[in-house]
């Protein structure tokens, strides 16, 4: 259950895009908030968007799909430190009683939460991979792949990356357009040269036109 949970989270994390308008942001905002209340400070603001969570965790993906699963996880060993900081400091700094820390806890929560994550997908690195489709624009770009030879986050991409590849083969395999040396004034006389002189070989041999 908590694998899946994971999983789910920082996958929503690493390909989450701004939506175009206030109900999608909304929506989306709101399933986030249903499914993981220990991550939203105050009940609003998902600690995440504090601290470049994203962009830690894209760097992961990335590293990891190009398979240096070695700096993945240590990338994912950077993303820590931050976190122990602020609950050190949250600990140490705050009364729970003192109306100005009126946060604190949903705070210390989820730090601890997030530090369970990022020593949970330490672990998950060999399986992140990035949708290999260059023109993906699916909200999966970031996925866990399921068998060693997943290159693609959905069938769409897949089907488009097979109409990518079958253009380019074709346009490899077209004859490339004819290079002329000479120019066209030269090579409009010496046409007219060689039809004067098969006029004269025809009067010769007496053929008709």
């Amino acid at each position: 259950m908590k694998d899946e949970k994971y999983r789910n989270l920082v996958k929503s994390i690493a390909n989450w895009k701004d939506p175009e308008n206030r109900r999608d942001y909304a929506r989306q905002h709101g399933a986030l908030r249903r499914n993981y209340p220990e991550l939203f400070v105050g009940g609003t603001v998902p600690i995440w968007l504090h601290y470049d969570w994203q962009k830690g965790l894209q760097r992961t993906w990335r590293l990891a799909s190009d398979g240096t699963t070695e700096d993945a996880a240590f990338c994912v060993d950077e993303m820590k430190p931050t976190y122990v900081r602020k609950l050190r400091h949250l600990r140490e700094d705050h009364s729970c009683e003192d109306h100005s820390h009126l946060h604190a806890k949903e705070k210390e929560t989820a730090f601890l939460v997030m530090l369970d994550i990022l020593e949970w997908l330490r672990d998950q690195v060999r399986f992140m991979r990035v949708c290999k489709n260059p023109t993906c624009d699916t909200r999966h770009t970031y996925f866990f792949r399921v068998y060693n030879n997943d290159k693609y986050c959905c069938n769409a991409c897949i089907a488009e990356a097979k109409e990518l590849r079958r253009d380019q083969r074709e346009q490899e395999n077209q004859t490339p357009p004819k290079e002329f040396i000479r120019d066209q004034e030269s090579r409009d006389k010496m046409a007219l040269s060689a039809a004067r002189r098969w006029e004269r070989e025809r009067g010769k041999t007496g053929r008709s036109k």
